[in-house]
């Protein structure tokens, strides 16, 4: 069965996201706040949607992002961040992510960019 990965750290934005993937036409989601704990559930039940928090924390969202591609390379990437982190995305976005909302964010448009299959231009 299909679910979606939450990677962020445990606070407001994490809640908002947990309610965004509820949203979702793939509404199971699980969520850690570190990039060991995203290896581990990508090992276990590798998840066919990642919404990755550009702020992870103890490593660079890059680092996090290819860690999860390495261990489930189908999963569609959305990235959250803040418009100060545009040229961070911008990266993530070359490096495998399949598209970015910008926090803060209406969880409806997260939910529909766990679903559509076009990246977004920057």
């Amino acid at each position: 069965m299909s679910s979606t990965l939450i990677v962020s750290p445990n606070g407001p934005l994490r809640r908002r996201i947990a309610g965004a993937v509820a949203l979702s036409e793939e509404p199971r989601g699980r969520s850690v706040g570190d990039a060991d704990g995203a290896a581990e559930l990508c090992r276990l039940n590798p998840p066919s949607a990642v919404v990755l928090d550009v702020t992870i924390g103890e490593r660079p969202a890059r680092a996090v992002l290819e860690l999860v591609l390495e261990r489930t390379p189908d999963a569609r990437v959305v990235l959250c961040a803040t418009v100060d982190q545009l040229p961070e995305v911008r990266r993530l976005l070359v490096a495998g992510a399949a598209d970015v909302v910008l926090v803060p964010f209406v969880p409806d448009a997260l939910a529909r960019k766990l679903a559509r299959p076009v990246a977004s231009a920057l």
